[in-house]
């Protein structure tokens, strides 16, 4: 297993959990409409220079996917809307959102950050019936709960996160 891959799947299920655990004094002084747009660019952004950017942990993993089965996505918003995408690429995003999380000087608002992760994780389950996170059933509708929460998300993202939560057992 890729060094990568081991701190991904070898990480406590705590320490992905608070990943989720955005608090209003963690938060970067960024409005309603300005994560809206933020968002927006997000999604219509090309996957591979998202990735790459995100350093060598993740860069060195897109071209190690099926080039064939990728081909046909271009952004980050093309993956998410597929009917079934590759859940490789969706770990991908998943670990992309999750490496700006946890940067001290992220490119990204951690509230996007936040939902990207979230919503990777959401699409994995409810399209692909694959769970790509240790995160415990309270844990992760604890996080699509704060994402369905925020009014800047977009529609289709919330679609997204609440057929997730239909598969998920009822506590």
């Amino acid at each position: 297993m890729a060094s990568y891959e081991s701190e991904v799947y070898g990480a406590e299920t705590q320490r992905l959990a608070k990943l989720l655990a955005l608090e209003e004094a963690d938060t970067a002084p960024w409005s309603r409409k300005e994560l809206a747009k933020v968002l927006f660019h997000q999604l219509k952004s090309p996957l591979r220079l998202g990735v790459v950017s995100s350093g060598p942990r993740l860069g060195v993993a897109l071209p190690e996917l099926n080039a064939q089965e990728c081909a046909a996505f271009n952004t980050f918003e093309e993956v998410l809307d597929h009917p079934h995408p590759p859940v490789e690429l969706l770990r991908l995003i998943k670990e992309f959102a999750k490496a700006h999380f946890e940067n001290s000087q992220p490119h990204l608002p951690r509230e996007i950050a936040g939902v990207l992760y979230i919503t990777s994780i959401a699409v994995a389950l409810a399209k692909c019936s694959q769970r790509i996170t240790q995160l415990d059933d309270p844990s992760l509708r604890r996080g699509i709960a704060w994402a369905l929460e925020q009014a800047w998300v977009a529609d289709r993202c919330k679609v997204m996160l609440t057929d997730a939560l239909k598969c998920l057992p009822t506590e």
